[in-house]
């Protein structure tokens, strides 16, 4: 069972979620690590599966975007105040069980009141926040995790702490072997060093990605310009073609958006993406108003 897990709106703060997801399963492994999209199996029951590992987990973090608060139902009602609201399920179920809860503070929020919350909620207003910005991302990651870390030191029984420490002990043996390779690389090139390209420089190109839909698999073209700092270019999805707006490169991070007409529809689709690149290709989370989806791009 996960010792981590991660409480979010899909329509609020699923973007910021993914890449915060990708971090932690890094650091803790996939197996420790629990968010809906990815780890609910098609055919299982959504709610019952919540409930079973909200119970099991050492630690819940709450990502609270600026619409956690507000965001209401079709009939305009606020989704906090319906008692079978799975983000307030999920919170009751670590308070009840005094588990730790991390709130995560993404695009500019702020933590709730107690008078702003439900009765059965507001000690998650006491619970202390941890702010996370795009500018600063990393290193704000990097205090989650140390907090996720003395958590678990706390839980020498825990299977996520045993999980962590396999997982150090892989990456150790790794970087020995990395750290061999790159002696023999010296020894071979002498004192020549060879920095590893930018983003700026690898990103210009056609790209494709297989992204996977419960019971579908369908596949996404980017064709990807720069210029200085801005991520220009297409990206070709099956039901059309959409101009890349506000992409921006920041180092090895990239962020962009998109608005096509989907054939056959009368709404403009408008599709958020933010991603890395790694030595794997472009890990991208493609984010609309029904899904969120995480794959890798490679180049043509």
């Amino acid at each position: 069972m996960p010792g981590i897990f991660i409480s979010y709106r899909r329509d609020d703060s699923a973007g910021h979620t993914g890449r915060i997801y990708d971090r932690l399963a890094t650091q803790f492994g996939p197996a420790q690590v629990f968010m809906d999209v990815d780890a609910i199996q098609p055919g299982e029951d959504f709610t019952r599966v919540l409930a079973e590992r909200t119970k099991s987990c050492s630690a819940l973090v709450a990502i609270i975007g600026r619409q956690w608060l507000s965001a209401q139902d079709r009939d305009g009602r606020r989704r906090l105040d319906d008692p079978r609201d799975y983000v307030r399920l999920e919170i009751l179920s670590a308070l009840t069980r005094r588990i730790a809860i991390i709130p995560v503070l993404v695009e500019g929020a702020s933590l709730p009141r107690a008078d702003e919350l439900p009765a059965t909620l507001r000690k998650l207003s006491d619970h202390q926040a941890l702010t996370v910005s795009d500018e600063r991302f990393h290193a704000e990651i990097d205090e989650l995790i140390r907090v996720l870390k003395s958590i678990a030191a706390r839980d020498p029984g825990g299977a996520w702490l045993n999980a962590l420490k396999s997982r150090r002990a892989a990456l150790i043996a790794s970087a020995s072997l990395a750290a061999l390779a790159a002696a023999g690389w010296w020894f071979t090139r002498g004192s020549r060093h060879a920095e590893a390209p930018s983003a700026s420089t690898l990103l210009p190109g056609h790209w494709h990605a297989d992204v996977v839909d419960p019971g579908a698999k369908f596949r996404v073209g980017f064709q990807f310009e720069v210029s200085a700092d801005r991520l220009l270019g297409t990206v070709d999805y099956p039901t059309g073609t959409g101009a890349i707006r506000d992409g921006v490169i920041r180092g090895q991070h990239v962020s962009f958006t998109t608005t096509h007409l989907p054939q056959f529809e009368e709404r403009e689709a408008t599709t958020r993406f933010e991603g890395d690149l790694s030595d794997k290709g472009l890990e991208l989370v493609m984010q609309t108003d029904q899904m969120v989806r995480r794959f890798t791009a490679v180049k043509d």
